[in-house]
């Protein structure tokens, strides 16, 4: 960037940090299968998927609140952070625990905060609880009851732009890695489906012998072992048919740019967010049409991506403050001593 147009925040033109980002996750994804280098004009053929994935999961974090602060303090005065933590120490002692927010702060040494992704599990349970109906008092009211734990910092930039634009990335990696454990699951299932060609040959040719020589003339089951070949056949051909499914070996290359390109055009299946509004008391109670009982209205974001873990996460952008975080607990010498 020149003088001038740092002097006057001159913005790129249209287009220009699209194609930055695209050149960046293109390298990443190269990165993760460095094989598709090998195939004539990959970057031609992925950068326009690569495009579809980025301006898809561009338009989902575009609804994603601004990041909110991340503190004891904000546990008391903002309903979210009150809700996603069960008490006011707990902000700073879950995201002080995060290796990666540590590993940042180490890094940037006169950054005072991090803007970081927060991901939490959402539980819900139904319980029965205490109401006032009137001048009654029940004891068997059905409630439900919202929670969230296993609190997880992955993403951690020094504003919110940049950790908006590293979330798209990253995503975008996420389908990519999906594409290929695809064809990994495909290269393992042809494995399988070879190792069975090869014994149902092995058993055919077995009775091929069978019937040859002076074993022919004393095997009273002949006919059995017709039958069994006919079996044995008719599995070869599904095996062979399966097999076809699979495509060459020669091809490889090209059924691994065309998954990723295929996954990366049409991202929607596999990734969804989720936008719940629920009102809730001070205890975490959902509150549906009890307007005696003090409840605040709050936004839970839930993304599902690809991945090991096919299950909904509760997010959240926050800013964390160096000054909040935990000093690491160090071993006395009396239990170092105790160390083999």
């Amino acid at each position: 960037m020149s003088v001038f147009n740092w002097l006057f925040r001159r913005e790129p033109p249209p287009g220009e940090a699209t194609a930055r980002e695209t050149r960046e996750a293109l390298d990443r994804i190269l990165n993760l299968a460095p094989q598709l280098r090998l195939v004539t004009n990959h970057a031609a053929r992925l950068a326009p998927a690569i495009r579809c994935a980025l301006e898809y999961v561009r338009d989902l974090t575009e609804d994603v609140p601004i990041a909110r602060e991340a503190s004891a303090a904000a546990w008391s005065s903002d309903p979210h952070i009150h809700a996603f933590f069960a008490v006011s120490e707990d902000v700073t002692r879950a995201l002080s625990r995060s290796a990666e927010l540590r590993a940042y702060f180490d890094r940037n040494a006169l950054d005072r905060e991090a803007f970081v992704l927060l991901g939490m599990a959402m539980t819900e349970r139904r319980t029965l609880g205490v109401a006032q109906h009137g001048d009654a008092v029940r004891t068997d009211v059905e409630r439900t009851t919202v929670s969230f734990g296993d609190h997880q910092v992955r993403v951690c930039e020094r504003n919110e732009s940049e950790l908006r634009d590293e979330i798209v990335l990253r995503v975008v990696e996420q389908l990519a890695l999906e594409a290929l454990d695809r064809i990994a699951a495909d290269v393992s299932r042809r494995g399988l489906l070879e190792q069975e060609r090869a014994l149902l040959n092995t058993r055919l040719m077995l009775l091929g012998r069978q019937g040859k020589g002076m074993n022919s003339l004393l095997d009273g089951n002949r006919l059995s072992g017709v039958g069994e070949m006919a079996a044995l056949q008719a599995q070869l051909e599904e095996n062979n048919r399966k097999l076809a499914g699979l495509g060459l070996k020669t091809d490889a290359l090209e059924r691994e740019i065309s998954m990723v390109c295929e996954m990366l055009t049409s991202p929607g299946p596999y990734i969804q967010v989720e936008k719940r509004t629920l009102r809730l008391d001070r205890t975490n109670v959902i509150v549906d049409d009890d307007h005696q009982r003090e409840s605040t209205e709050i936004q839970v974001h839930l993304a599902r991506v690809p991945g090991a873990l096919q299950e909904s996460r509760a997010f959240c952008l926050v800013r964390f403050a160096r000054s909040d975080l935990h000093a690491v607990p160090r071993m006395s010498d009396d239990a170092n001593r105790w160390l083999l």
